[in-house]
């Protein structure tokens, strides 16, 4: 019975202790699931907490890049916009150095520097100022106008004399264009136009503002391709403008042609000009680009500025994400360790509980339970092994994470040092690059600043003058030199033959030397020498020379006054020569002067005298033509058209004529102008003029004189009594025609 009570007491502690563990197994169980649950909660925030920081990393790195490149080309803008500033200092002391020498007009002769330099209120400018060149032309417009480039604009004739008023006072002499005087000349270029080889007319190629100054200039120029094109239209034909090339060539309406290269033909202003417009062009687009790259670059620097603060967030929003990785990382470790720590116990605790048996199997004789205190310390001592095990793990992963970030630091800080020591010596590679540039830059100015200033004083006539000059030394010392090496040639010459002489001589005897010493002979030599060249030369046959010389100054006195006696003579007879011819040239300039007045009147409508011009002692030398037309107040040549010069020219044509009729003593022959050549003096002339011209020719030609005209005027052609000309047939040959009119056939 006591066995028995033992027994159902083993076995009640028995059910205790495995009620007991299957307690402590369910709570095992329960903690390993809501472990696991944690876990799984844990790693899904870590796969979140990945993700984010992965993202952040990303929009970070982006930023970043693109920080990098708007830096990257706030550098280059930053260059650029460096390299147009420098680039427009240069440009600009160019500019105004082109400025200066042509507002200063230096090129220009000194008649219209001077002109153009008075500032008068009715100066336009030069022709090269008022011609608008394009670059190709300009050779050939130099080549067309030379110096007239030079001549100077003006609204008025008054202008141009007061002008020239003041150019008497200050010197220079220089070529007005009067636009109330200039016209346009004709042009000849219709049929040439068409031909190969011809570019155009120059006065539409280069016009002007305003544009009767080129037409007034360049109407009658015809620019072609080259001068074998233009040899190739001179031939086909006669009558044509003025022809020059691109290179320069110019061939006249005459046939002169012009070439070569010279010094300076007057396109160096235009070339000046030319320069002057493309700096300005230059100025001008190195300013837009410094406009649009300054702002470029605060675009960019706003842009850097905007993603600064997105860079500083999307850099916290990084690290932000990296701890809340980290920490995740950190709890999935701890978590997993308690997981298995968990699962340990469980384990060990389904290992003790055992089979679920319905009936304790009853104890062997012998056999005693086990201690339930000694299994209950047991369960105890794993628990808190347990419990240590998962603080040491719980610690082990703190330490492995904070391990993790000091690494990641470390790392980080090598890389950063090692990039921050790259930069350094960059920077000071840069920084000592840079002083040596500067230092460069610097000195180049100065020597750009110091050449100007010399190019800008240097004088082109002043060169020529320096070259010659040296040219001109160099020969004298050539010459000199070869002198030098003459006399040297001679002086050894003479010191050998002084030698040969010297050993040739035989020793003097004794008692035929002087009394005294070598010294004391010199000095009396010496003094016998200047006594000597005191006398001056001396002529052994001076007497005999006397005598002769006498006898012949004899002899040239008596010539001389022969000589006296003729040239009064002779000069009485040229007194009376020279007052014959006197009178006899004023009676005839009377005679002139009287027929030019007649003809003035009827050809002009006005009046006109000849002005007689005399030397000092009052002999006619030379006569002015003074005409007044009709309704004009002026009486100077040079302001009348080209028609009233061309009238007044044959009013004293006539008038030669009809005074050298008069000489002969046959009154209205013809006298003085047996055949007269007129080169197309009717161009210029309107039909009522050329009416008044052909019927003074009828006048003259009943007197009994010839005229071979050159016209291209019907009215002319009508009163000739022949006619010659060249024309071509079908085949392009050329032949000469010629008709005879009858008086009849005039006269109807």
């Amino acid at each position: 019975r006591a066995l028995a009570a033992r027994a159902a007491e083993a076995a009640a502690r028995h059910d205790a202790s495995r009620e007991t563990i299957r307690a402590e197994f369910e709570r095992a169980q329960g903690n390993l699931t809501q472990a696991r649950e944690a876990l799984e909660a844990a790693q899904d925030r870590l796969g979140h907490a990945r993700t984010a920081r992965e993202q952040a990393e990303q929009a970070y790195l982006g930023v970043r890049d693109e920080r990098e490149a708007a830096t990257q080309h706030e550098r280059h803008l930053r260059g650029e916009l460096a390299r147009v500033n420098a680039s427009v200092a240069p440009l600009r002391r160019e500019r105004d150095r082109l400025e200066q020498t042509l507002n200063s007009y230096a090129r220009y002769g000194e008649g219209a520097r001077n002109a153009l330099r008075l500032d008068h209120p009715g100066i336009i400018g030069s022709v090269a100022d008022l011609l608008t060149v394009p670059a190709e032309y300009e050779v050939a417009l130099g080549a067309a106008l030379g110096r007239r480039l030079e001549q100077v604009v003006v609204n008025r004739a008054d202008d141009a004399r007061e002008i020239i008023d003041e150019l008497k006072r200050v010197g220079g002499r220089a070529t007005f264009l009067p636009l109330d005087i200039i016209r346009a000349r004709p042009r000849r270029d219709g049929a040439l136009l068409r031909e190969d080889g011809v570019i155009g007319n120059l006065a539409d190629l280069c016009p002007s503002d305003p544009p009767l100054v080129a037409e007034s200039i360049l109407a009658d120029t015809l620019v072609v391709r080259d001068l074998r094109a233009a040899n190739r239209i001179a031939r086909a034909h006669a009558s044509r403008p003025r022809l020059v090339t691109l290179d320069g060539e110019l061939v006249e309406p005459g046939g002169a042609i012009t070439g070569g290269r010279a010094r300076d033909t007057g396109s160096g202003v235009l070339g000046d000009q030319r320069r002057f417009q493309e700096l300005d062009a230059e100025l001008e687009d190195a300013d837009r680009q410094s406009s649009r790259l300054s702002a470029e670059l605060k675009k960019v620097e706003a842009t850097l500025a905007g993603s600064a603060e997105r860079h500083d967030t999307l850099l916290a929003a990084r690290e932000r994400a990296a701890q809340e990785e980290t920490g995740a990382e950190r709890r999935v470790t701890e978590l997993g360790a308690q997981t298995r720590s968990l699962q340990a116990n469980h384990d060990r605790l389904a290992a003790r509980l055992g089979p679920d048996e319905a009936e304790p199997e009853p104890l062997a004789p012998g056999e005693t339970l086990p201690d339930v205190d000694a299994l209950t310390a047991s369960l105890q001592a794993a628990r808190e092994s347990a419990e240590t095990h998962r603080a040491q793990e719980r610690h082990a992963a703190e330490a492995l994470a904070l391990a993790q970030q000091a690494d990641a630091a470390w790392r980080a800080y090598r890389t950063g040092r090692a990039r921050a020591g790259d930069l350094r010596a960059r920077l000071d590679t840069n920084a000592t690059s840079l002083t040596a540039q500067d230092a460069a830059l610097d000195a180049a100015r100065a020597e750009v600043t110091r050449r100007e200033a010399a190019l800008g004083t240097l004088d082109e006539n002043e060169y020529a003058r320096a070259e010659y000059a040296r040219e001109k030394a160099s020969q004298d010392y050539a010459t000199l030199i070869g002198t030098q090496n003459k006399a040297r040639a001679r002086l050894d010459d003479l010191r050998l033959l002084i030698a040969r002489r010297e050993g040739s001589l035989e020793p003097i005897p004794d008692g035929c030397l002087p009394p005294g010493t070598p010294r004391e002979w010199t000095a009396e030599l010496t003094r016998t020498r200047a006594a000597l060249d005191a006398l001056g030369p001396v002529n052994a046959r001076a007497e005999a020379d006397h005598a002769a010389e006498a006898a012949l100054l004899e002899a040239q006195r008596a010539e001389l006054h022969d000589a006296d006696a003729a040239a009064q003579e002779l000069r009485a007879h040229l007194g009376e020569l020279q007052g014959a011819e006197e009178h006899a040239t004023r009676a005839a300039f009377d005679r002139v002067n009287t027929a030019f007045r007649e003809y003035s009147t009827e050809l002009l409508g006005g009046q006109g005298d000849l002005e007689p011009e005399t030397d000092e002692a009052g002999i006619l030398r030379g006569l002015r033509l003074a005409v007044q037309p009709r309704g004009k107040r002026t009486r100077s040549m040079t302001l009348l058209s080209a028609g009233e010069r061309t009238m007044a020219g044959l009013g004293f044509l006539f008038a030669l004529n009809h005074a050298g009729g008069d000489l002969t003593g046959e009154g209205g022959s013809a006298g003085g102008l047996p055949l007269a050549v007129l080169d197309e003096v009717d161009a210029p002339l309107d039909e009522a003029n050329i009416r008044r011209f052909t019927a003074f020719l009828k006048r003259f030609s009943e007197r009994g004189a010839q005229f071979l005209l050159v016209t291209h005027q019907k009215a002319t052609m009508e009163v000739a009594h022949a006619l010659w000309g060249v024309t071509t047939d079908q085949t392009g040959a050329s032949r000469v025609l010629s008709i005879r009119q009858h008086d009849d056939a005039r006269t109807g």
